[in-house]
């Protein structure tokens, strides 16, 4: 097992600031330039928000914003598949992104993780980010931020974060062990939720004397 800090394994990309090409600003443009700019695209996007990626590292595509731009987005702000993102404040929360959930915008309170083309063959993306929603990784950034006192994480303390990386066959292994106890999980939990709406509907008919 070989160990590597973050940064020798990704490239790190910050994310766009909006407000720099929100079509917002074509108001603040009418009144200073004083002429019309009706001539302007608009170009439609989907913008990822700091509600978007939950607890358990999914990204919940009904938590993205519309997002108006005056100017067509560069491809490095957009995800793409396995990109990795981490939302860079606390509580530290990251996901994988998958084939569907590609061409989002990714605003500068996230940053975008991306595999090195000489660690393709070396480390799943799915592993990585496994190791980074592990206590362990959280732990570490922790200590460089020297406790979390500001809300906001620097890129810096992210890319010094060491990695143990096994070879591949072990880190499928841990992907599906992984994803056993995920679909465990969604299984107690929607168990959970249908065990309350029956409680509650037996609450209700005894009130009502139905029963």
């Amino acid at each position: 097992m070989k160990k590597f800090t973050l940064n020798q394994i990704v490239e790190i990309q910050a994310g766009l600031v909006l407000s720099r090409t929100g079509a917002k600003q074509l108001e603040l443009i009418k009144r200073n330039v004083a002429e019309k700019v009706s001539d302007i695209t608009v170009r439609k996007y989907k913008a990822i928000t700091l509600r978007s990626i939950t607890d358990v590292g999914i990204l919940d595509l009904s938590q993205c914003d519309d997002f108006d731009s005056k100017e067509e987005i560069s491809d490095r702000y957009l995800t793409h598949n396995n990109d990795i993102l981490v939302r860079m404040f606390t509580p530290l929360k990251c996901c994988l992104i998958n084939s569907e959930e590609e061409n989002l915008v990714v605003p500068s309170q996230f940053c975008i993780l991306k595999l090195k083309d000489s660690f393709r063959d070396i480390i799943l993306p799915e592993y990585l980010y496994l190791v980074m929603r592990n206590k362990d990784f959280s732990k570490q950034v922790q200590k460089l931020e020297e406790g979390f006192q500001l809300r906001s994480i620097k890129t810096s303390s992210i890319a010094k974060i060491k990695i143990n990386i096994p070879d591949i066959a072990t880190q499928e292994k841990l992907i599906n062990v992984s994803n056993l106890i995920r679909r465990k999980e969604k299984l107690m939990s929607e168990l959970i939720i249908q065990e309350k709406l029956y409680n509650e509907t037996i609450l209700e008919k005894l009130i009502k004397g139905e029963i």
